[in-house]
């Protein structure tokens, strides 16, 4: 099981790592949010639309409240659930290993040993931050948070993703609305000889 592609990662999580790990599943898997701050801001428009017109306060104040929760940053969402998790498991919040291989992947966190085998995560996301290793595809899918900055060496990042393509299938971690776009491809232009 010790083969030279094996990568190795050590970090102490913090907040921001889960929060962006919440934040990757739940945009891969509600399309819909294109729809959110578009919507609250024609609700807040309308609103205000009302209170010119005239009369109509507690409907416009309540249209204004819920335009103003729609626009809100959904990832503020994700804090509660994440100081949940660290304070309900005090071993995520030491020194965590992880070291994957053809084999699986080994969590060490605090004397506690974990052996899992590909199979446990048939599919992987990559953000700008992290690669995510997900159980399933679903919006309440179990996933693990591999962030960048525990990987020592640029190159055990393209091991890690050459790893991670051959063991699980990839998601987009991102709706279609929110990808960046791919490069042009290079033109070269041929001599026309005549």
């Amino acid at each position: 099981m010790c083969r030279s592609d094996a990568v190795e990662l050590s970090l102490r999580f913090n907040r921001a790592d889960l929060v962006a790990g919440y934040t990757a599943v739940y945009r891969s898997t509600h399309r819909w949010l294109r729809y959110r701050t578009p919507l609250g801001v024609v609700v807040i428009v309308c609103s205000g639309l009302l209170i010119a017109v005239g009369g109509a306060w507690p409907l416009a104040a309540a249209s204004v409240l819920l335009g103003a929760l729609n626009v809100l940053p959904w990832r503020m969402y994700f804090h509660l659930p994440v100081r949940r998790l660290l304070r309900d498991n005090p071993q995520w919040s030491g020194l965590v290993t992880f070291r994957l291989d053809d084999g699986g992947v080994q969590v060490r966190a605090q004397g506690i040993v974990n052996q899992l085998t590909w199979d446990v995560f048939p599919y992987y996301q990559e953000t700008d931050s992290a690669f995510l290793l997900r159980m399933s595809t679903g919006p309440r899918s179990e996933f693990q948070v591999l962030p960048r900055r525990a990987l020592a060496d640029p190159l055990d990042e393209a091991r890690l993703g050459d790893l991670l393509a051959r063991h699980c299938r990839r998601m987009e971690s991102r709706p279609g609305w929110l990808r960046r776009p791919d490069p042009a491809p290079a033109t070269v232009e041929l001599p026309v000889r005549g």
